[in-house]
């Protein structure tokens, strides 16, 4: 009767020694009021060649809007991406606050420094231009919709790749719309404490240890279909994607 029992606890022993899968961090937020530049602000807002703008304002608008003035508009949004995983998928997520129609919104990669960027004080057609102009992050048809709607607009493989080469440092995103040559036309934030908002990055992260991928722990990476793909893809560096 002794023997069994003796067996049981071998069991049991070589289950405890069993190594459990790694925990991987699969997803990352960042947001605009993270290491903010200007205390209270948050790291987003507009840029007009015309209307003069104030670096404590983080509303956020992209057309040519009637009250206006009927100047031109482009926004932007900065992040910290000190602590950032490498990306597989980015997705750019705003409140809609205001829209005055259907209209189509498009990002693309800033190369003015977020610093420089968020001292958002009068007027510049270089950093208006800039956030209209470049690699394109893609273009989105919006719809129009309710005030409180978070709207996602998920990267291409441009911003996607823009996002994993500024990892370590600030990441910034230009916005326009076409409506800038129909008057009266535009998408606009406001933020603020009166108003808050979402406005934040969504990231699907990639593995970086070959034990983040072992034990199952390659099931809580949706890019890969196994275990192999993943330790390969550690393994080159994210050279062999998947």
């Amino acid at each position: 009767m002794k023997r069994p029992r003796a067996v049981v606890m071998v069991v049991c022993a070589i289950a405890l020694v069993v190594p459990a899968a790694a925990h991987a961090v699969t997803t990352q937020t960042f947001a605009t009021s993270q290491s903010a530049f200007d205390p209270g602000v948050r790291n987003q807002g507009w840029w007009s060649p015309t209307f003069p703008n104030f670096a404590f304002n983080d509303n956020y608008v992209a057309g040519q809007p009637v009250d206006l003035g009927g100047s031109l508009y482009r926004n932007f949004f900065s992040f910290d991406l000190s602590s950032a995983c490498p990306a597989s998928s980015v997705t750019l997520q705003l409140t809609r606050f205001d829209q005055t129609g259907p209209l189509t919104y498009s990002l693309f990669d800033v190369s003015t420094p977020a610093a420089t960027l968020n001292a958002n004080e009068g007027t510049s057609q270089a950093i208006f231009d800039d956030l209209g102009s470049g690699t394109s992050f893609g273009s989105f048809p919006v719809a129009d919709g309710g005030a409180d709607d978070v709207l996602s607009f998920p990267l291409n493989a441009a911003g996607v790749a823009a996002f994993n080469a500024a990892r370590g440092g600030f990441f910034s995103v230009g916005g326009k719309t076409p409506a800038e040559a129909s008057f009266g036309n535009n998408i606009y934030g406001f933020s603020g404490p009166g108003a808050g908002g979402t406005q934040q990055l969504v990231v699907s992260c990639l593995p970086t240890t070959k034990d983040e991928c072992k034990d199952g722990g390659w099931r809580n990476f949706p890019d890969f279909k196994n275990q192999g793909q993943c330790v390969s893809f550690v393994a080159t560096g994210g050279e062999k994607t998947p």
